[in-house]
């Protein structure tokens, strides 16, 4: 969050007018910037649904590109009419930005490739965009799913290889010129970013116990008062800020499985055993189905189709999918050596996955 406020007002230009900063990775930050140019602005705040509501947090623009600003058009505001995160040529870095499938519940994800209106804005050269699907907010490597306050079991998978591959890449591109992959992410255009609120349209599984109320942190550009422009100024209108738009917050399509689809894939998303979501709900007595704030979810696959129907679950089987422990592995190696090919996981990563599921239970004693 810091980094994008930090490039959008001009900081990566020193006293001599040079670039600092030649490549730039902004991490799980959704599509906030941080409001560091205000009287009293501080280091951290950020909103969640019930949790810092009134803030600048998400204020345009809220895009890489340059576009139009709307609301200054149409005299509903002050500021310049084309307004961008990348907009000074001579000193913006190359810019990557890496998302879970979280930061679209709490941090408006999809305002990065949209007009905040539902219409798709593209990216401009210098920027990628990539969302690594199935994970939520943040998890360490080694951990396991927990309940702590949320309805389901947490979201475990850590996003270190994904992150790796972004490293190398961004390297590559600051040091030798050579471009990264493409920015993978939902996008509107492959149908693959709708409105939260419908199950079915989201295509979240009706899996017995497994709750869905489309809840998402809701946002609008705000009026701070009189003395506020440019994303900076003095803040009058404290408290309850009068909306001056509501914008629309999208949010990923779910594949069969219940995993977000369109974007950076880990192996262990590629080729599920289990739902992981970038969402969760809290359970009783700690405000029942509120958002589960950072938190994502993972439910285990049912392992023979006969399980599945047993138990009302319409997701595939790992059976299905697989067949036997051997045809688990195949899949895994296929996957990997894909996306080494395409830049999306190192060599190592990919050899870790394999010994991963090669080492796994999946499947094992389970007959085709």
């Amino acid at each position: 969050m810091y980094l994008r406020d930090f490039v959008y007002q001009g900081f990566n230009e020193d006293t001599k007018g040079r670039r600092v900063f030649d490549g730039v990775h902004a991490h799980i930050s959704g599509a906030v910037k941080l409001g560091l140019n205000y009287r009293f602005g501080q280091v951290h705040p950020w909103s969640t649904e019930h949790r810092d509501r009134f803030i600048p947090q998400v204020t345009f623009p809220f895009n890489f590109g340059v576009r139009v600003n709307p609301l200054v058009a149409l005299g509903y505001q002050d500021g310049p009419l084309r307004d961008g995160i990348l907009k000074r040529p001579d000193t913006d870095p190359l810019f990557v930005q890496t998302d879970s499938s979280n930061e679209y519940w709490w941090g408006e994800t999809s305002l990065v490739d949209t007009d905040g209106f539902g219409h798709e804005v593209q990216l401009p050269w210098n920027a990628r965009h990539y969302v690594i699907v199935g994970t939520q907010h943040f998890s360490a490597t080694g951990s396991v799913p927990t309940l702590g306050l949320c309805q389901q079991l947490n979201n475990p998978v850590p996003q270190g290889p994904a992150l790796r591959a972004v490293f190398v890449a961004l390297e590559e591109w600051v040091a030798n010129g050579r471009e990264p992959p493409p920015s993978r992410r939902p996008t509107v255009s492959a149908g693959l970013l709708v409105p939260p609120q419908d199950r079915a349209v989201v295509g979240v599984p009706e899996i017995p116990g497994y709750t869905y109320n489309g809840l998402f942190n809701a946002l609008a550009e705000l009026d701070f008062g009189p003395k506020v422009s440019h994303n900076r100024g003095i803040i009058t209108n404290w408290g309850h800020p009068p909306a001056l738009a509501t914008y629309q917050v999208l949010v990923p399509r779910e594949n069969a499985v219940g995993i977000d689809r369109g974007g950076l894939e880990l192996p262990v998303v590629g080729v599920p055993t289990v739902t992981l979501t970038g969402w969760n709900y809290r359970r009783a007595p700690y405000a029942d189905g509120e958002l589960c704030e950072l938190n994502g979810s993972y439910l285990p696959l049912p392992v023979t189709k006969a399980e599945a129907e047993a138990a009302g679950d319409p997701r595939p089987s790992l059976q299905e999918l697989y067949g036997t422990h051997e045809g688990y592995v195949k899949a895994v190696k296929r996957f990997v050596r894909k996306s080494v090919r395409e830049h999306y996981l190192l060599p190592a990563d990919a050899a870790a996955a394999v010994q991963d599921a090669e080492a796994s239970d999946v499947l094992v004693g389970v007959g085709p």
